[in-house]
């Protein structure tokens, strides 16, 4: 952590805020929390009150989004290689895939755009 140690006291670029005073904010902040659940601080020696778990209010995420359709493209595509087009009737698609390159600081550009408005 000696590399750290030398600029925990620089804020960081447009703030007022370094390292150690975000340390300090979080420390801060959960013996807030410690207090507010019931614990205790006594110099250097704080208490915290065990609590039973709640449940929480059940959140479906993503409803009524689900795969209608699955393509698979097989094969490589290369820069300026004629596009892929895929259609589907829906209101969400995955795209998956990898680059694989020789040049390491190439980066592959991909683009996904609606050629019917209105269709989705």
């Amino acid at each position: 952590m000696k590399n750290m140690r030398e600029v925990e006291d620089i804020n960081f670029a447009f703030t007022n805020i370094s390292l150690n005073k975000t340390y300090q904010m979080s420390f801060n902040q959960a013996l807030q929390m410690f207090e507010r659940g019931g614990g205790k601080m006594e110099r250097d020696q704080v208490t915290i009150v065990c609590q039973q778990p709640k449940a929480v209010r059940y959140e479906k995420n993503f409803e009524r989004h689900y795969p209608t359709k699955k393509f698979n493209i097989r094969g490589n595509l290369y820069p300026n290689s004629p596009t892929v087009e895929l259609e589907f009737d829906g209101i969400g698609f995955v795209v998956r895939g990898g680059v694989r390159c020789d040049d390491r600081s190439y980066v592959a550009l991909v683009e996904v755009y609606e050629t019917r408005p209105g269709r989705w």
